[in-house]
């Protein structure tokens, strides 16, 4: 996903088009406008032409809160909350320094669409049993071998047209892309990637690139 930032108005005279033809991996790009005096046009076509969501950034908001958000696309993707993937974490105890590993797993309301995120949970193996016993079996270095291949497996994430426009009616009817968009059903709530970095910078505009492995 991009993360493409704006605070005033771009004099690049870069098209649309050339951005949607420049995005041939067709990453997700959402767009923030920063001020109430920032252009709003230009951000808001770009998301919309790319798949992604316009967030307007009004003077005193916390821009942190609002691009936080952008997980949202990842967390009510089918993709991702109907996998029921384990995550396997192997880490030392800072209290005992003792090695651990856990699995963690995203709960999910799959009754609504998109999938509601609700939280994580997670178990030490050590509750089943203890990790020297564990690295004593005779199928440990297979068990490792499993934990650490469905650890690695990454997913590519899309979103239909009709779920991004209930993400974009829950940031506010502005961010809407269809003519139609605000008579539709109501949208999801509203919630609050490690990775490279890579920025360019235009007149007007900031370019920040998060390669998120989930979407590898």
């Amino acid at each position: 996903v991009i993360l493409f930032l704006t605070d005033g108005e771009d004099t690049s005279g870069l098209a649309v088009e050339n951005i949607v033809r420049l995005n041939r991996a067709e990453f997700a790009i959402f767009t923030y406008t920063f001020g109430d005096d920032a252009d709003k046009t230009l951000p808001k076509a770009i998301a919309c032409q790319n798949k992604g969501i316009w967030y307007g950034v009004p003077d005193g908001a916390s821009l942190r809160n609002v691009m936080a958000n952008y997980y949202s696309y990842f967390a009510g993707s089918p993709t991702l909350a109907d996998s029921k993937q384990i995550r396997w974490t192997e880490y030392k105890d800072v209290t005992t320094n003792n090695d651990l590993i856990s699995g963690c797993l995203p709960a999910y309301d799959r009754s609504v669409t998109p999938r509601q995120l609700i939280g994580v949970v997670c178990m030490d193996l050590s509750i089943v049993i203890s990790l020297t016993d564990f690295r004593q079996k005779a199928d440990y270095a297979l068990a490792r071998s499993r934990m650490v291949e469905e650890t690695s497996r990454c997913f590519r994430v899309t979103q239909e047209e009709a779920t991004l426009e209930a993400y974009r009616r829950a940031v506010s009817s502005e961010a809407v892309c269809s003519s139609t968009g605000s008579e539709s059903e109501p949208g999801p709530r509203s919630p609050a990637a490690d990775g490279a970095m890579v920025a360019r910078t235009m007149p007007a505009l900031l370019l920040i690139l998060f390669i998120c492995p989930w979407a590898a």
